[in-house]
């Protein structure tokens, strides 16, 4: 929806288009542990804020990223809806979300890539999870459950890279 209001061939009015535009460079702009620090200091350590911080920084990215997506649709096939008589909806749900699904789904599933790996990051500055598992091991002295969580966090990775990859075979 943010994606919508960011895209400059989709919205009436520019002023939406710039106060959305710089929202999400806001959000996506300041790194992921940087908002995991902020949050850490508002809200205490916990999943919390990590959870919090992750879904700041994709809304920002995906925002943008949809925007663009919705910038290089192809116009014509929006005309050609828009010539049959439909209204904005109408032609919003025939000429631009059958254009844009496989973009947002590919972003989509990128975004989740980059957040199970990032939030082993944030985990270690408090976010919780295996990342806090890790560091407070590294600081015990534990590097057998270091190791066993380092695995884990690959073992994660590879199996979220893998499913994501069937389901862009699959979808897109």
């Amino acid at each position: 929806m943010l994606g919508f209001f960011s895209s400059s061939n989709n919205i009436p009015h520019p002023a939406v288009q710039i106060f959305m535009r710089g929202f999400s460079s806001l959000f996506r702009n300041i790194p992921v542990f940087i908002w995991a620090i902020l949050l850490t200091a508002s809200f205490g350590l916990g999943v919390l804020v990590g959870t919090l911080s992750l879904v700041i920084v994709s809304v920002g990215a995906l925002t943008r990223a949809f925007a663009e997506v919705l910038e290089e649709i192809d116009m014509g096939q929006l005309e050609a809806v828009k010539a049959t008589g439909a209204n904005y909806f109408q032609a919003i749900a025939q000429g631009v979300i059958p254009q844009f699904l496989p973009g947002f789904f590919g972003w989509s599933l990128y975004m989740l890539e980059i957040n199970v790996r990032a939030s082993t990051i944030i985990g270690m500055v408090g976010g919780g999870g295996l990342g806090f598992v890790i560091q407070s091991n590294i600081k015990l002295f534990q590097y057998g459950e270091v190791c066993m969580g380092i695995i884990l966090i690959l073992a994660i990775v590879l199996l979220t890279e893998w499913i994501t990859n069937q389901i862009r075979e699959r979808i897109i």
